[in-house]
C-alpha cells in the first residue's frame, strides 16, 4: 500500500520489532476492512501491566486520553498477529488505557492475522527511531506525513 491509497484523515501505526524491522499500519484502512467484511469480533482482557506500557511507550497525549476517559462504548481495538505469535495494538492505545484506568476487564477487539495485515502496511515512509516513536504524537495521519499539518 502507498502513503496517498488513503483518507488524508487516516491513522498509520509506526512500530520497530525487536529485530529492527519497521513496518507503517494502515490502521484505519484495516478498520474499515473488518467492519466492511464483518470480521468476528472477539474480547481480550484489559491488563493494567499493558496500559502501563502502552502509557510509557505509545505517545498517550492527555487531551485524547481525557477524551477517551468520557467514552461510554468504545469502538473495537485493532489487534495484529505477528509472524512470533505475539499480539500488537494498533489502534485504540487511548482507549485501552481509558479502560484500565475505569477498570473496565474486557474489550472488543477486531483480531488481524498476518495474511491480512501485510496487505496494510504503507510503504515509503522514512526510516524513524524507538526514541521518536515514543516522544511523538499518536494519531499520525496522513497530512502529517505529507507535511500538510
Amino acid at each position: 500500500m502507498r502513503l496517498l491509497d488513503g483518507f488524508a484523515t487516516d491513522q498509520v501505526f509506526s512500530h520497530i520489532d525487536s529485530d529492527g524491522t519497521q513496518r507503517h499500519f494502515a490502521a484505519t484502512a484495516i478498520r474499515r476492512q473488518a467492519i466492511k467484511d464483518n470480521a468476528p469480533r472477539h474480547w481480550v482482557k484489559i491488563e493494567q501491566e499493558a496500559a502501563e506500557m502502552i502509557k510509557r511507550d505509545r505517545g498517550i497525549e492527555k487531551e485524547r486520553l481525557e477524551l477517551a476517559m468520557q467514552t461510554q462504548k468504545y469502538e473495537p481495538l485493532i489487534i495484529c498477529e505477528m509472524s512470533d505469535n505475539t499480539h500488537l495494538l494498533i489502534d485504540g492505545s487511548h482507549s485501552y488505557v481509558a479502560m484500565a484506568q475505569k477498570g473496565i476487564e474486557a474489550a472488543e477487539m477486531f483480531h488481524v492475522p498476518e495474511v491480512i495485515w501485510r496487505h496494510f502496511l504503507i510503504e515509503g515512509l522514512p526510516d524513524t527511531t524507538e526514541e521518536a516513536l515514543r516522544t511523538a504524537n499518536s494519531g499520525f495521519t496522513l497530512l502529517r506525513a505529507l507535511g500538510l499539518l
